[in-house]
């Protein structure tokens, strides 16, 4: 099996200034920012000069004792019932939910009180269950790369050294399995490496690959799409369309020198809220259809080079927030596909961004012990509110540009 060759991540590319709309806070030439921010000249928005304090309370100007912002949006069906849906067999509408706590809140399939997946209620409370793995499952064709549930936990190590006649060196082993969903879906693939919350901790890191069902016929032909280096740690988080039809992916230690005993591979299948609305261009217009985060996709479109698009989700205290923009199908490498993601506060303030890199897709993610961005960790004693914008990145752009929103709070 061929090794990957890329070890190293490119720099990020160059970002382009951007417009946001009305209430997000541009600046030009260096002017005119909020007390507390700074005007990132590059970029043409004020952002936070200390960017780690998303996580401390807005102002409280009405003195009310709670962060300033707009309300919570209403959901479907609430006010002054129950909050359950008006039809029978309807899901509740959404809004925040804290996972973890023994209740089952919202659109909460189960909570069983703990933060790890696996168990049969997830870490984002989804049902699951967990698979463990048999060797041999280093090729497409051996018998131990089995089939997945679309959403399980792949329980495996990487413990043994495999001689390479080619190379004429040893390699860790590799893992393979096969997911096969019976209908389009997004799917989220992360891997972790600590045993009692889903996170991870350690000096090793995962290449995590997708391919076509005829990978075993040709290889260099089949591979869709790659991720390395954009997880909690040194893991790594594969989100992507999947059509209908089988898909093999493979699990390789990121250094080609070292085994890991032990590690877990999630596969979970998000929830379609549906195709954004617009406008959605402002804070005051921001999509809320996924505003509980809970394991939630949605479609949309930038329209031209100026299109920005907004999400609005609310984070529970103690929770971190990942978003992830893809594209809308799975043979759409990340580093060809050219969009940004930032993270704004509930002033329009922007904490953080990211643009297409190789082998990761723009992501903002708050999770986790030591989360990439902890301006998307909530360590407040309210319910919080950010805002995830989308737009294009560096490269230009030629007509409407496609795209998936990936969000899950944890």
């Amino acid at each position: 099996m061929d090794r990957r060759h890329a070890l190293a991540l490119p720099l990020l590319a160059a970002l382009a200034g951007c417009q946001f709309g009305v209430e997000i806070v541009v600046c030009r030439n260096g002017g005119d920012c909020p007390e507390g921010t700074a005007c990132n000249a590059e970029l043409g928005v004020c952002r936070a000069i200390d960017q780690g304090d998303a996580g401390t309370p807005s102002d409280d100007d009405d003195e009310d004792g709670k962060p300033d912002g707009g309300a919570p949006v209403p959901a479907e069906g609430e006010g002054e019932g129950e909050g359950e849906g008006e039809g029978e067999g309807e899901l509740p509408a959404p809004s925040a939910t804290i996972c973890g706590n023994g209740a089952r809140e919202g659109r909460e399939q189960c909570d069983d009180a703990n933060r790890l997946s696996g168990d049969g209620c997830s870490t984002t409370c989804r049902a699951d269950s967990s698979v463990t793995e048999v060797e041999p499952n280093d090729y497409p064709g051996d018998s131990g790369s089995v089939a997945l549930p679309t959403s399980s936990v792949f329980v495996a190590g990487i413990t043994t050294m495999v001689y390479d006649d080619v190379a004429q060196q040893s390699y860790p082993e590799a893992d393979t399995f096969w997911l096969s969903p019976t209908a389009p879906a997004v799917v989220r693939l992360e891997s972790y490496t600590r045993s009692d919350v889903d996170d991870c901790s350690g000096t090793s890191g995962f290449f995590v690959d997708l391919y076509r069902e005829d990978v075993a016929t040709d290889m260099p032909a089949a591979y869709l799409r790659g991720a390395w280096g954009n997880g909690n740690g040194r893991c790594s988080v594969l989100t992507t369309t999947l059509t209908a039809r089988p898909h093999m992916v493979v699990i390789l230690e990121d250094t080609g020198t070292a085994l890991i005993p032990s590690y877990r591979v999630q596969a979970t299948v998000l929830d379609d809220r549906g195709v954004e609305a617009e406008p959605n261009d402002s804070l005051a217009d921001a999509e809320s259809a996924a505003v509980d985060g809970l394991d939630a996709t949605m479609s949309g479109t930038l329209a031209d080079v100026d299109d920005v698009d907004v999400y609005r989700v609310d984070v529970p205290p103690g929770r971190g927030l990942r978003a992830e923009i893809i594209p809308d199908t799975e043979t759409t490498p990340c580093d060809a596909f050219n969009t940004r993601v930032s993270l704004l506060d509930q002033g329009g303030v922007e904490r953080a961004s990211r643009a297409s890199m190789l082998d990761a897709c723009p992501y903002i993610d708050g999770t986790g012990d030591s989360p990439k961005n902890p301006e998307a960790l909530n360590l407040t004693f309210e319910t919080r509110t950010l805002f995830v914008a989308v737009s294009k990145g560096a490269s230009g752009m030629v007509g409407a540009l496609p795209y998936r929103v990936a969000l899950t709070v944890r």
